[in-house]
């Protein structure tokens, strides 16, 4: 599908939910920061639907174990070849950032689109491994520039970036098996 924003095209790609719980998502404006794999992206805050709202975090928020994506499954984008993983060896606090690299998943599916995942920890696959769509990829963090846990996805081809899109099929039995239909009125 093609978009047009002041009369440029904007592809999207639709890939596997990255996380099986409910998320909220903050979209990037396109120009919001540089680098490729930023433009356009989104990220990604697990929610659990609490007292009427959907909530990101239990208590006040100022530890990560009080956010509910901390440490969550991370899953792969859909079918496709893991060209570049980066660790990093900080975790901010909720409130404040590093600043350093984040760490990060960069994946390729067929015709040239990358797919790249940021904020993300205990990553568990290696360079130039095929994964398969819903595989547990690594674990929700808060490094870089991250100011609470969260996942930052972004995917492009060539140098154009691209807008991602959910497989909401794929998501809507997802949620609905754990119970995480929140927008349903489902809570755990």
């Amino acid at each position: 599908m093609t978009r047009r924003i002041e009369g440029q095209p904007i592809q999207d790609v639709v890939i596997h939910p990255p996380l099986d719980k409910a998320f909220i998502a903050h979209e990037h404006p396109e120009a919001e920061v540089g680098w490729l794999g930023d433009a356009i992206g989104v990220d990604l805050i697990v929610v659990r639907f609490v007292d009427g709202w959907a909530r990101p975090y239990a208590g006040d928020g100022k530890r990560n174990e009080d956010w509910f994506g901390w440490m969550h499954d991370v899953l792969a984008p859909g079918d496709c070849a893991v060209r570049h993983t980066q660790s990093s060896d900080s975790t901010n606090a909720p409130g404040s950032h590093s600043g350093g690299q984040a760490g990060r998943i960069v994946f390729e599916r067929d015709a040239g689109v990358f797919i790249a995942y940021g904020h993300v920890q205990s990553i568990a696959v290696v360079q130039g491994q095929r994964v398969r769509a819903g595989d547990v990829v690594a674990k929700v963090g808060n490094d870089g520039n991250s100011w609470h846990p969260h996942l930052h996805v972004g995917a492009w081809i060539d140098t154009a970036p691209l807008q991602i899109r959910f497989d909401l099929a794929v998501r809507g039995r997802m949620l609905h098996e754990q119970g995480e239909a929140w927008c349903y009125g489902i809570a755990e």
